[in-house]
């Protein structure tokens, strides 16, 4: 299927769960795709506005080519953007669902796509944030007391 049509379906699919704003950056020359778009969430009892940033992986696959400066074809490993863009609708789909559903809420959902600011000012996600923290294998939480409470009856 062409990719630019899943896109449109893609957006149709945010477009249908409420989201307004999508932004779109599809480099092939960088084997790059990045959906942006803000949804409204809850946290507490306030409502506020999330940005999202999903970048997923391109998928590739082994192509034929005509190489002109040996007059053959050859094998090349190149971007699949068509397969790329199906499972990157199939991903949204399933997890606004989700969302609809009633299973999780739209900011749990997509956690680790949660764009924040970072100590230095810069725009991350709270996932590329966390990549350190699990290489590390630690995480500097306030410590809970141990101490358990009993209620008497």
């Amino acid at each position: 299927m062409d990719p630019y049509k899943t896109k449109g379906q893609i957006d149709k699919l945010l477009n249908e769960f409420g989201v307004t704003k999508t932004a779109w950056q599809i480099d092939l020359d960088k084997n790059v795709i990045e959906l942006n778009f803000e949804a409204e969430g809850r946290i507490g009892d306030e409502t506020r506005n999330f940005f999202f940033k999903i970048r997923p992986s391109l998928f590739e696959a082994t192509h034929r080519t005509y190489d002109p400066k040996t007059g053959r074809t050859q094998k090349i490993i190149a971007p699949n953007l068509a397969a790329s863009m199906r499972w990157l609708h199939a991903y949204v789909k399933a997890k606004l669902e989700a969302v609809a559903y009633g299973m999780v809420t739209v900011e749990r959902e997509f956690l680790a796509q949660v764009v924040v600011t970072d100590q230095r000012g810069n725009p991350t996600t709270i996932g590329e944030a966390l990549e350190p923290v699990l290489e590390s294998g630690r995480l500097s939480l306030p410590s809970v007391s141990n101490q358990s409470r009993v209620i008497d009856v």
